[in-house]
C-alpha cells in the first residue's frame, strides 16, 4: 500500500469534514434565531467552524 491512509479512513475524514461544515452552518441559525442579522449568523458560523476544525485536528493528531 503506497498511501498512508486507507480508503475507509479517507471516507471517514470526508464524512467528518461534511459534518463539521453542516454544524457550522446550522449552529448559528439554531442559537441566534430568525431575528438575528445575517452578519451575526455568519460570524457565529465562522467561530464555530474554527472551533470544530481545531477539535478535529486534535482528535486526528494533525
Amino acid at each position: 500500500m503506497q498511501s498512508s491512509m486507507t480508503r475507509v479512513q479517507e471516507c471517514a475524514l470526508t464524512v467528518i469534514a461534511i459534518s463539521v461544515v453542516a454544524i457550522a452552518i446550522a449552529a448559528p441559525f439554531m442559537a441566534l434565531g430568525p431575528s438575528a442579522s445575517w452578519r451575526a449568523k455568519a460570524a457565529g458560523g465562522l467561530t464555530m467552524l474554527e472551533t470544530l476544525i481545531t477539535m478535529v485536528r486534535r482528535v486526528l493528531g494533525l
